[in-house]
């Protein structure tokens, strides 16, 4: 009778909790289908963001959306981190393709925004090397204009050019180093470059004009003067002692036979 009693409880017990395991199993399904879906979505705006983004004005347009995708995405992982993670490869798998994904997209707009501030920086020194070589192209027309003037004028405008180039070419000399890379990769900042060094070392090497100096020139003078003076005396005065003595030896005494 016990072994009939027993048979029949265990008997209950299995009908009641087959249709609790049916609705597990259903359950677990359904999380697995919902998340898998939101996964889904949210990979399919990462390889959107991540085919538009070609350029950085696509990265800044791009910028808020992939914001807010992330930061939902973060949100939704912690929230689903042990079914993600422990319950099912499948959404773990695809939970770490997403992650590629995201990572891809940072050092693509990390490259994107680097490209970015070197392009902005050579239109920068593109700007200021223009501005330096107008300049030297003015110094060096006046430079060439120096053969047409007067000797204190030449010699006062080189000084001047001199000092105006002392100004800018350091300035200069120090940017080139500074942005070597980028100038050897742009053929504007390198001709710019060329030119801005040919007017340098033109104005540069040219030798200092000196002007006459009417002091030391009268100095010269007198003191030249004053030697061929000596020289016209000591040669007067040999021909005189010559003169003498040629006329005592034609008055010499020859005696009477």
């Amino acid at each position: 009778m016990r072994t009939k009693t027993l048979s029949i409880v265990v008997w209950a017990v299995l009908v009641l909790t087959l249709p609790m395991r049916a609705v597990s199993q259903s359950g677990y399904a359904d999380s697995v289908k919902a998340i898998k879906s939101e996964l889904k979505n949210y990979q399919a705006q990462l390889e959107s963001i991540e085919r538009e983004m070609i350029s950085f004005t696509d990265c800044d347009r791009l910028s808020d959306d992939y914001l807010r995708c992330t930061t939902q995405m973060d949100v939704f992982y912690n929230e689903n981190r042990s079914f993600i993670t422990l319950q099912s490869q499948i959404l773990y798998d695809m939970w770490m393709d997403i992650m590629v994904l995201r990572k891809a997209i940072d050092e693509k707009m990390e490259i994107l925004q680097q490209e970015a501030k070197v392009e902005a920086l050579a239109r920068d020194l593109e700007t200021e090397f223009t501005l330096t070589a107008l300049q030297y192209d003015q110094l060096t027309a006046i430079f060439q204009q120096l053969p047409q003037m007067k000797r204190k004028a030449a010699k006062d405008t080189l000084v001047a050019l001199k000092n105006r180039d002392m100004d800018l070419y350091p300035v200069f000399a120090t940017q080139k180093i500074q942005h070597k890379d980028i100038i050897a990769s742009n053929p504007l900042l390198d001709s710019l470059c060329k030119r801005i060094d040919s007017g340098h070392k033109t104005i540069s090497e040219a030798q200092n004009i000196e002007t006459v100096k009417w002091g030391d020139i009268i100095f010269k003078v007198t003191i030249v003067a004053a030697l061929l003076a000596f020289l016209i005396n000591l040669i007067v005065s040999k021909k005189q002692l010559n003169k003498q003595l040629n006329g005592k030896k034609k008055k010499k005494y020859t005696p009477s036979i």
